[in-house]
């Protein structure tokens, strides 16, 4: 666990600097519609329509997915737009949890095919009643209809 933890500081550090030095500095991706939800079963199910606005690789993709019980889903799951995918960082129950999501795309001003690939990762919490309404069995965005998930590293 300790060295996961090193190792991902690590690649946060390098990768929010270019080889010039500058500091990565990528638009928040944003959360425009969300719904999760528990049944009487306890199925859980997910899902959102996330944007990241990277003008070389403006993308909007559907994300979600389903599970049963307490252990919920920590592997990367591709959404419906192939450059993207999402996880789980953390899922108490429908109105507290994180979520963390991955774009992939080509940038040719970090190398030349194949080393052109870029990923950013942007993350974001949810809970009620700050982002979240809920009702017994199920949770939305809030009126304001929208969230901000801040694009933390990026790796090319």
């Amino acid at each position: 666990m300790l060295s996961s933890n090193i190792l991902l500081s690590l690649v946060s550090l390098v990768a929010t600097t270019t080889s010039a030095g500058k500091v990565f500095t990528g638009a928040a991706y944003t959360v425009n519609t969300l719904a999760v939800g528990n049944s009487a079963e306890g199925k859980f199910t997910l899902s959102f329509l996330v944007k990241d606005p990277e003008p070389l690789a403006p993308t909007t993709a559907t994300c979600g997915t389903t599970w049963t019980g307490p252990a919920f889903p920590t592997q990367w799951i591709p959404c419906e737009t192939n450059s993207v995918d999402f996880k789980l960082n953390s899922f108490k129950d429908i109105e507290d949890f994180e979520i963390q999501v991955k774009h992939s795309y080509r940038d040719p001003s970090v190398g030349k095919p194949p080393q052109d690939k870029v990923t950013t990762f942007a993350q974001a919490a949810f809970s009620a009643p700050e982002n979240l309404t809920c009702s017994d069995s199920s949770c939305t965005l809030t009126v304001k209809g929208s969230a901000l998930l801040p694009v933390w590293a990026a790796v090319a």
